[in-house]
């Protein structure tokens, strides 16, 4: 079965197999409906492929937000891999958002040889990205013990990527990819059915890492549907209505 997903590694990566589900263009998990303290192993498409299931739990309290819940990849000598699979689409561009507080592996870590992208936080403390089969330096580090901001943008018409990375507290100003013109892992993939992430293991240090907010979406433009109104200063202008666009809208 060809793959094609999108993994991220702490390493976090992206992969995908093809499958019978129903197209969704827009997909949100917050983990905020989970029980705490449980795996996500079996819940709502959620797998853990590699690894124990209690590796990857859903964890209360410790959010880039501060409230809510967030998806736990504890650091174990077999890392953990869990992901979620649907189908969806091959829009261009589709995106993929997550936040992470990465943990420092021990090792560093293969790039996968199938699938669509990566990123991964490498145990010299670089982020990367893949680019075809090799990781490249996407001119980011990282700190653990940090909530960071993942934006994957792919090009199912090119098979090509750009990542954008920044501090999850903050907006990235101005919102310009980090690394672009990457080329996916295999590039006759033309959709995307499953996302994951794996976990990283240190046997000199604690390397539980944290995913949160995961995003899959294709708008791809905000667009203003009211008419052109005449701005007088000190008046306050009618209201707008701006409709989110993906690049099938007319």
């Amino acid at each position: 079965m060809v793959q094609k997903t999108a993994f991220a590694a702490l390493a976090l990566a992206f992969f995908v197999p093809v499958s019978a589900f129903a197209l969704s263009d827009t997909f949100q998990e917050t983990f905020d409906n989970m029980t705490n303290g449980s795996t996500v192993n079996g819940v709502d498409s959620w797998t853990v492929p590699v690894g124990s299931p209690n590796s990857a739990m859903i964890e209360s309290g410790d959010t880039f937000t501060g409230s809510g819940k967030a998806l736990k990849l504890v650091g174990a000598l077999t890392a953990v891999k869990t992901g979620r699979s649907d189908s969806y689409g091959n829009l261009s561009p589709t995106w993929i958002e997550y936040v992470v507080k990465p943990a420092l592996g021990g090792e560093p870590r293969d790039i996968p040889t199938t699938g669509i992208a990566a990123v991964y936080f490498s145990s010299t403390g670089d982020i990367m990205a893949s680019d075809g089969t090799s990781w490249v330096k996407t001119g980011k580090q990282y700190a653990t013990d940090t909530w960071y901001r993942i934006s994957m943008k792919l090009d199912f018409s090119t098979h090509m990527y750009s990542v954008f990375i920044s501090s999850a507290a903050t907006p990235k100003t101005p919102f310009v990819p980090d690394k672009e013109n990457l080329h996916f892992i295999d590039n006759t993939v033309s959709s995307m059915s499953r996302f994951g992430f794996y976990g990283a293991y240190s046997a000199a240090s604690q390397a539980d890492s944290l995913v949160d907010e995961v995003i899959v979406h294709t708008i791809d433009r905000l667009q203003v549907t009211t008419s052109p109104q005449t701005l007088i200063k000190v008046l306050a202008s009618g209201a707008l209505t701006v409709q989110p666009q993906d690049s099938n809208s007319a």
